[in-house]
């Protein structure tokens, strides 16, 4: 793991997330969504992007907001949640304020179930890639 991802009791899917970002073309303005560590959006800073933070719930390092803000965002990062409608919801909200065929992003770990995030990713995207 690089330095970035590195750490003892960190969640291990923001940190092949870290990892990978030179991989994903998030663009100038991501949208990170369900992290409340904040280190997702401190490596997309780093990076140069200045990304956008939408939390649902309490706690982290943002405040919580029902809705994300304004974009258009250029790439969504979306933390797998733990209830299926909880994604789904995030997913189509992230969706309405990102620019034309902007990427999004889903990470999770197989044991959270992020293999089930492919089909409702389908429902907001053009095309689903799985890595």
């Amino acid at each position: 793991m690089s330095p970035a991802g590195a750490g003892a009791g960190l969640d291990p899917a923001v940190s092949i997330a870290i990892d990978c970002l030179p991989a994903v073309n998030t663009g100038p303005a991501p949208l990170v969504v369900g992290d409340p560590s904040g280190r997702l959006a401190r490596a997309l800073a780093d990076a140069g992007a200045r990304p956008g933070i939408w939390l649902r719930r309490a706690g982290g390092h943002a405040r919580p907001a029902p809705w994300p803000e304004p974009g258009p965002f250029t790439a969504a990062c979306v933390r797998l949640p733990k209830a299926k409608d909880e994604l789904a919801f995030l997913l189509g909200a992230a969706s309405t304020v990102l620019a034309p065929r902007a990427p999004m992003v889903v990470l999770g770990a197989n044991d959270e179930g992020i293999r089930s995030a492919a089909t409702l990713l389908e429902h907001v995207a053009e095309a689903v890639e799985t890595l």
